[in-house]
């Protein structure tokens, strides 16, 4: 069980898998807490997470390692009561040069062969990871040409603005924005592909802003149920106070190298710290000048920004100035 517990926290099991590893934890707390052990113990390796590729050619290299050293003195301890078997013959070698092999033979090859793949699969998994990240930067980037295209067009060079009250208040709000304005087609891109979400739900429907509109106005009870999703899974630049008065940051292009507009979406609503998108290692950060960055933390390197997912305040609302990059999930608000 231990294997799959490792295996569901890499992320390496199949649907089916990971769908009956699932049921099995929400009713047992053995097995929950063995889960939170090994994530805290895999957690340790963050302070050195290089991600090499493993020699090209180790399992044929380990092969013939074995085969050259299958003298060993553990043969003649071994009794043989009758001639052995034929060797087994592989393609690409010379059956001549091969002999039968002892059961001590079988257990330094299956040592072997068992220290080769751990170092085969956790490269693997680092090859996952790498892929996930990068498309998810590239989502990130994609986002960040519509939030470009959209300010164009817009008089002050706003991007799209979350308001400061009312029940469409949130984060979120960016996405149907940029989809009614036609700088976003298909609402896949605001789903990390590393996150459930967009693994169990392909297909994502984006609600019209008018139809959002109209179900506040009518305080329809669904409405907060859409709006916990429509940002996907990106957390969103929350504004902040120039003074006394709020405002959405604008494309003027002057010193906006380290203004944070996008991330990973945080754990949850209540627990602002690492984004679960890479499996709680880290989070990719979109500036407002189009760069993107993968962080382990939450705070901007070389700028006195300690958190981006919080004010200078402590507090998931509103930067208190404006190089306080504040960004929030779905339904986080710009003021409290």
């Amino acid at each position: 069980m231990r294997e799959e517990l490792v295996g569901y926290i890499m992320g390496a099991l199949d649907e089916r898998a990971r769908q009956d590893l699932e049921a099995q934890l929400a009713t047992d707390g053995n097995l929950q807490s063995e889960l939170e052990l090994l994530r805290e113990s895999i957690r340790l390796l963050d302070a050195d997470r290089q991600h090499y590729d493993p020699p090209q050619g180790l399992a044929g290299q380990t092969y013939d390692f074995v085969h050259q050293h299958s003298e060993t003195p553990y043969s003649a301890a071994v009794p043989v009561a009758e001639p052995p078997p034929p060797a087994p013959v592989f393609a690409g070698t010379n059956s001549a040069s091969l002999r039968s092999w002892n059961m001590a033979d079988v257990a330094v090859a299956a040592g072997i062969l068992i220290a080769a793949g751990l170092l085969v699969f956790p490269a693997i998994s680092h090859s996952r990871f790498n892929a996930e990240l990068a498309a998810c930067q590239n989502n990130l980037q994609n986002i960040g040409d519509a939030v470009h295209q959209y300010s164009e067009r817009d008089p002050n060079g706003q991007i799209p603005a979350i308001p400061q009250s009312g029940d469409l208040a949130v984060a979120g709000l960016y996405a149907p924005q940029l989809v009614e304005a036609g700088v976003i087609s298909d609402p896949r891109v605001f789903f990390c592909s590393a996150a459930e979400a967009v693994n169990r739900k392909p297909a994502v429907e984006m609600p019209k802003y008018a139809r959002l509109v109209k179900l506040s106005r009518q305080g329809d009870p669904q409405l907060k149920s859409m709006l916990a999703k429509i940002g996907g899974s990106y957390a969103y630049n929350l504004g902040y106070y120039d003074g006394a008065t709020y405002r959405t940051p604008t494309m003027d292009k002057s010193g906006d190298s380290l203004i944070v507009l996008m991330a990973d979406a945080p754990c949850s609503q209540s627990n602002y710290s690492q984004s679960r998108n890479h499996g709680g290692y880290g989070q990719n950060i979109l500036f407002l000048d189009g760069r993107t960055e993968y962080l382990t933390g939450c705070r901007t390197p070389g700028y006195r920004d300690t958190d981006f997912y919080h004010n200078d305040d402590g507090r998931v609302a509103a930067g208190k100035h404006r190089h306080d990059s504040v960004v929030g999930g779905c339904l986080a608000k710009p003021c409290k």
